[in-house]
């Protein structure tokens, strides 16, 4: 039934009928929404360092760096993140976050101090430790859909090779010590190489 309903909805999107927008867009939310935790999970297994620091700095948590500097303590923005996606011999990190004009400056003071936190000062054990336990509860839940297993197996096929378990890749991020963060801070989140991107 569900394999019927989805070849009506292709069939109708690949055709210029009335709503074929509409159809498209039916079509293919599925499958970019079940597409995002596999991405997550494929960020771990590909760059290891780059995709705990940037978890710890504003990954999809309440407790991320970012999110406690500008949200919780502050009340300036409603969401702020930072994504990190690897290609296969480089990638891009980039820091979001929508506030009132008259904050902007506040908002780019307070980012700037905490990319700069994590270039000078390495975390504390403790520190690490706690982002190592919630790093694997995510890892966890985001394996539990065998859909987004598959797409990140596929994409580690694709670039590595092989494909390890979500249990394997935490495994070998549980080596990574604060030392190794802080040098892939030194080199990512060096303010020479940011640019900024603003919208009025």
């Amino acid at each position: 039934f569900t394999f019927s309903i989805a070849t009506i909805f292709a069939l109708m999107a690949m055709n210029k009928v009335k709503f074929s927008k509409f159809y498209q867009t039916m079509y293919a939310l599925p499958m970019a929404i079940a597409s995002s935790p596999a991405a997550a999970i494929f960020l771990f297994i590909y760059r290891q360092k780059n995709g705990l620091l940037n978890n710890i700095l504003g990954g999809g948590s309440l407790n991320s760096r970012l999110n406690i500097a500008l949200r919780e303590a502050r009340g300036l923005v409603y969401t702020i993140e930072s994504t990190y996606t690897p290609l296969s011999d480089t990638g891009y990190w980039s820091t979001y976050f929508a506030c009132e004009p008259e904050q902007l400056e506040q908002c780019m003071t307070v980012i700037r101090t905490e990319l700069q936190k994590l270039v000078t000062t390495p975390l504390t054990q403790r520190e690490l430790r706690a982002a190592l336990r919630q790093l694997r509860g995510q890892m966890a839940i985001s394996a539990q859909n065998a859909e987004n297993n598959a797409l990140s197996m596929a994409k580690s096929m694709l670039y590595r090779g092989y494909a390890p378990t979500w249990q394997e890749t935490f495994e070998q991020i549980a080596q990574i010590t604060s030392e190794q963060l802080q040098e892939v801070a030194k080199d990512i989140l060096n303010p020479d190489n940011l640019v900024t991107l603003q919208y009025a």
